[in-house]
């Protein structure tokens, strides 16, 4: 689903380090453009093939200029726990309030965990390898991802439906290397 975004107002909100230091969301795209992934729980299998999708990108973003950013809900040290597990390499964000899920107006209830496209993503990720982990944070609640130029404009913009529901990621890198392109030539 088309994702439409107050960047001024999510920029604002401080979210917490693995490291539990508060940092702006709008830090990520100060420099650069930023891909922002928004994910459900850091146990979820979902958020790992997402994560490992978007992962095998990071160095071609990073020559690029820009900004890899993963969002989600528990505590820093289940953040941290992900982040090494995983062989995450980029920054893992926490958003324990949930209050950037709210302002951006990601899905949550239990409709949109227990149905029959879920069923059918959990057999996509479970196709890649991805086990389901321990349940942190809140299960019911959907992520999205978000392409942030700098000065805050929306290049591209996506919530999930359903638990599972991820955009394509050939669209979105799309839309953060057209992102970059401007600011290269500008620098």
């Amino acid at each position: 689903m088309k994702l439409v975004a107050d960047t001024a107002a999510l920029g604002a909100l401080e979210v917490t380090t693995t490291d539990g230091q508060p940092v702006a969301v709008g830090s990520a795209w100060e420099k650069g453009p930023a891909l922002l992934v928004w994910l459900r729980h850091f146990g979820c299998l979902f958020c790992r093939e997402q994560v490992k999708d978007f992962m095998k990108h990071q160095a071609a973003l990073e020559a690029k200029g820009i900004a890899l950013r993963f969002i989600g809900i528990g505590t820093p040290l289940m953040a941290k726990d992900f982040q090494e597990t995983y062989r995450v390499t980029a920054p893992v964000w926490v958003d324990k309030g949930r209050r950037t899920y709210a302002l951006l107006q990601f899905k949550n209830g239990w409709d949109t965990v227990l149905n029959a496209r879920t069923v059918l993503g959990s057999l996509r990720a479970l196709s890649k390898g991805q086990i389901q982990g321990r349940t942190s944070g809140r299960p019911d609640q959907q992520g999205g991802v978000l392409v942030v130029s700098p000065g805050g404009k929306v290049e591209y913009g996506y919530a999930s439906e359903v638990a599972g529901d991820h955009p394509p990621v050939d669209d979105v890198l799309r839309a953060a290397y057209a992102a970059a392109a401007p600011v290269r030539q500008a620098g």
